[in-house]
């Protein structure tokens, strides 16, 4: 009986040596991004790659199903377009709190001549910015735009312009890290 019920998906699997119709490709790629949380750029590239491939192929051989799929295809990159702005947000806000950290170390240096703690009060106002522009985005972004009912023209320049939003987010964190974790490093030990 064991062995049974640990071949039936690997015969379903033989069984089903049929590729997937444009559509049913194109439906699991949203599903996927819809339901998926964590995707990597490596996913997201090889999702968005199919559907460029896709649409080639029914542009060239189906163009009747093209206009069909049209839609979907959109859908689709809608999607992709809203996973490759959340990766980048899930990459970056786990490191808030060593933006915090690093701000109340830097808080916590004292004794120092004028024009270094000139530098660690500037250095401490730049981590609070970045923390404050994440705080910013997470409160304005709004993660429904894929299931609204608007054009995909609009969609995307909202998705496009949150895409440039949440990467500024990402450099301001990562140059006031950088200026901050310097300054601890040079006058931490003083």
């Amino acid at each position: 009986m064991k062995f049974f019920l640990l071949a039936l998906p690997l015969l379903c699997c033989i069984s089903c040596t049929s590729r997937p119709t444009a559509e049913e490709e194109l439906t699991r790629i949203v599903h996927t991004c819809e339901t998926q949380l964590g995707l990597s750029w490596t996913a997201i590239d090889s999702m968005s790659g199919r559907v460029t491939v896709i649409e080639d192929s029914l542009a060239k051989s189906a163009p009747t199903e093209a206009t069909r799929l049209g839609p979907l295809l959109d859908e689709a990159r809608i999607w992709l377009m809203q996973c490759r702005i959340l990766t980048v947000h899930d990459r970056t806000m786990p490191r808030m709190g060593d933006l915090v950290e690093t701000k109340a170390y830097l808080g916590a240096i004292k004794s120092l001549p004028k024009q270094a703690a000139d530098s660690v009060a500037a250095a401490r106002l730049a981590l609070q910015r970045a923390d404050d522009a994440m705080m910013a985005w997470m409160r304005t972004f709004r993660h429904d735009v894929p299931k609204q009912k608007i054009s995909y023209e609009t969609a995307m320049a909202y998705l496009k312009a949150q895409q440039d939003s949440i990467a500024e987010v990402e450099k301001r964190m990562d140059e006031s890290m950088q200026q901050g974790q310097a300054l601890l490093a040079k006058y931490k030990k003083q």
